[in-house]
């Protein structure tokens, strides 16, 4: 197996380990006695939380080898690549700021 490959399956690893540990956390939400309307509202939570680590785990599979090929080229992007794996991890931080809008 070559690093590419390595790196797209650590990337597909990654989605599922997200999506696990947030369908886990929804049941955290399970309490006696909710109504329809809350349990409603638990579930997208879930699926905000969800949806924002998905989209994480995809573009991180697609950025994180672009990223290592630019600063084995060019050591010097170091910090270009650090900026280019950060900003897709602002999709979880807005799932987890919907947690509470909803």
């Amino acid at each position: 197996m070559n690093r590419t490959q390595t790196l797209k399956r650590f990337g597909g690893g990654l989605v599922v380990l997200n999506a696990l540990l947030l369908f886990v956390g929804v049941d955290a939400f399970a309490q006696d006695g909710m109504t329809t309307g809350a349990g409603l509202a638990a579930i997208g939570k879930g699926l905000a939380l969800v949806g924002g680590a998905l989209g994480t785990g995809f573009a991180m599979m697609r950025a994180i080898p672009a990223v290592v090929g630019m600063i084995a080229e060019d050591p010097g992007q170091l910090g270009v690549g650090i900026l280019l794996i950060v900003i897709p991890e602002t999709l979880v931080i807005f799932g987890f700021v919907a947690l509470f809008l909803i």
